[in-house]
């Protein structure tokens, strides 16, 4: 009886290490996000009076993305702002824009899988940015409300499991954007 009961202590334990272990692995995530505002927000009464946004995903020189890639985040930015904004603005047009609508620009500054020609023959990669600069402006005068540039970066050395591809890595950045946004 006495080596049964220890016998199912060990169980007790390793199975509340492999939980732990699995936890682990399956989180994966080493992600990293810093937001520097350059034009600090004047107060959230500033965009109080917005009911639409339009999000405008752009280059910035030295940064090559594909029309899909441009088209996929802009989409996910729309969807998170729909979900972390429910019923605060709502994702429209340029066409459809009214007095009201909040102009969103994401200039991507950095879009790097982390794979250099050399690299990819010997490992996968180490680290991973999606880094931008986020503009809130008025759709009908332009003025700058909100300015902030955000970096994002997937490190593998603070990782276990599964090393992800970029474009997973998408929708988190859209999340953060929202973040941002947020904060005000």
């Amino acid at each position: 009886m006495i080596g049964g009961l220890k016998m199912m202590r060990k169980f007790s334990r390793l199975r509340g290490m492999m939980v732990l272990l699995m936890a682990l692995f399956l989180s994966g995530c080493g992600t990293e996000v810093a937001y520097i505002w350059k034009v600090p927000p004047k107060g959230s009464e500033v965009l109080a009076k917005y009911r639409e946004i339009i999000v405008d995903v752009q280059e910035k020189d030295g940064v090559s993305l594909s029309r899909q890639v441009r088209d996929r985040l802009t989409r996910r930015i729309g969807d998170s702002i729909r979900t972390g904004f429910a019923g605060k603005y709502t994702p429209v047009s340029a066409d459809k824009a009214g007095p009201r609508t909040l102009y969103t620009q994401i200039f991507i500054t950095r879009y790097d899988d982390g794979r250099d020609f050399a690299a990819s023959f010997f490992q996968t990669p180490d680290r991973m940015h999606i880094d931008g600069e986020v503009v809130l402006s008025d759709w009908q005068t332009r003025e700058k409300l909100v300015e902030f540039e955000m970096l994002q970066t997937y490190d593998r050395n603070n990782s276990i499991g599964r090393f992800p591809r970029i474009d997973e890595l998408e929708p988190e950045f859209a999340q953060k954007v929202v973040g941002g946004i947020a904060q005000l």
